[in-house]
């Protein structure tokens, strides 16, 4: 996730810069942080899921031993 922010980053100040001549890949190199930001976001999403559903099961198996 940080990876794609600092992409976003270096893309969005080289778009903004005036003298750079580039036909429009400063634009792709932003849109690709984004994606990465995302895809970081969505995998962090889903760790925290798996991490809350294995404290879930051990709580249930807990109370069954017991």
């Amino acid at each position: 996730m940080l990876l794609g922010i600092n992409i976003t980053l270096f893309g969005g100040i080289i778009a903004v810069d005036p003298n750079s001549n580039l036909a429009g890949v400063e634009y792709i190199i932003a849109l690709t942080g984004l994606i990465i930001s995302i895809v970081g976001l969505e995998k962090n999403k889903d760790l925290k899921d798996s991490i809350i559903l294995k404290l879930s099961l051990d709580k249930i198996l807990l109370k069954q031993s017991n």
